[in-house]
């Protein structure tokens, strides 16, 4: 097994058990388009759109109104952005007297972020921060915007300043360039549970666990990989599919090769069976010229009706990668 079959066999695995997800509710999606206002303080390549009526001054790290007490700030940290979000979560910030009072999760320009409202006391007054935390491959990004708590107004300044970070997507740095679609889940149950570089996972619920009765999962991959031949594209969809529950004794139903947005794939239907519990598995595998779609279902109940919603989904992956010109 290739270590990205086993990444993902692993992600999937973990279905059914707690993530150390900092919120499990689904990310809401953030496309910002740039405006002539849109203007870049920072050394990392993110531009923001100031309001009327402020004027900002260069800083070392970004930017300030020293009038209307504003700064603006934007850092490059060598951290990942998953360990990051789990010290944040663990009250590390508490030790500098900083305390959490708000946190979304976004899919945000393509890339996971977090976006907190902080506050720190001690001394006379109490500093208010919004904080945007952006996913970067191994490394993270960290957008702020610092005011008085106290005013409210200034709040609000600071947050629609945040709110307008623009930054190209699909350049080198990006982890977005290699990101799977995100389609519309229109006429499905199912929404976004989870983003990863090139992982999206939905449930039913928006969450990771899934609290939904039959416990169903859809997976969307993306893997780099070479042109594989006919001999290998069986290989490969044979060894990920047994990847996915290992232990587990397969029982196929269906293994069909099928041609999906003018591309090869293979299309299997399988039962994973352990002990009392079987689990229905399905595998789409789209071969394309540099990398390889997989996108597998898993349900532990209503399996008709969710084979359908599994065949739905990749339905609307593969139109959704059409219509946006991915169909390579």
């Amino acid at each position: 097994m290739n270590s990205r079959s086993f990444a993902l066999a692993s992600l999937l695995i973990l279905f059914s058990f707690a993530l150390p997800a900092f919120s499990s509710d689904a990310p809401k999606v953030i496309n910002v388009e740039k405006t002539p206002q849109h203007r870049e303080f920072f050394k990392i390549p993110v531009a923001l759109s100031l309001k009327d009526g402020f004027s900002f001054e260069k800083t070392e790290s970004g930017a300030a109104d020293k009038k209307k007490k504003i700064a603006l700030e934007g850092t490059l940290v060598h951290i990942p952005y998953e360990k990051l979000l789990e010290e944040i979560k663990n009250d590390c910030l508490k030790e500098k007297n900083m305390e959490v009072k708000s946190q979304s999760s976004f899919i945000w320009n393509g890339d996971r972020a977090e976006l907190l409202k902080i506050f720190r006391t001690g001394g006379k007054t109490t500093v208010g921060k919004w904080v945007l935390i952006v996913e970067r491959g191994a490394e993270t990004w960290m957008i702020s915007a610092a005011y008085s708590a106290k005013d409210l107004n200034a709040s609000q300044d600071a947050l629609d300043m945040i709110k307008s970070a623009w930054w190209q997507r699909g350049n080198a740095e990006s982890t977005a360039a290699s990101a799977p679609l995100l389609p519309d889940m229109s006429g499905t149950p199912f929404r976004a549970a989870d983003f990863r570089s090139d992982t999206l996972i939905f449930t039913k619920d928006g969450k990771l666990p899934t609290q939904d009765p039959d416990k169903a999962l859809f997976v969307v991959s993306e893997l780099s990989e070479a042109r594989y031949t006919q001999e290998r594209r069986e290989a490969f969809a044979k060894e990920h599919l047994a990847a996915i529950e290992p232990g587990s004794v397969l029982e196929v139903i269906s293994n069909e090769e099928e041609t999906l947005i003018g591309v090869p794939a293979i299309i299997t239907v399988a039962y994973a069976v352990s002990g009392e519990q079987k689990k229905l598995i399905y595998q789409a595998a789209l071969f394309r010229m540099s990398k390889v779609t997989v996108l597998v279902g898993i349900a532990c109940g209503n399996t008709a009706e969710n084979l359908e919603y599994f065949r739905k989904l990749t339905d609307l992956y593969t139109s959704e990668s059409v219509t946006k010109g991915d169909g390579s």
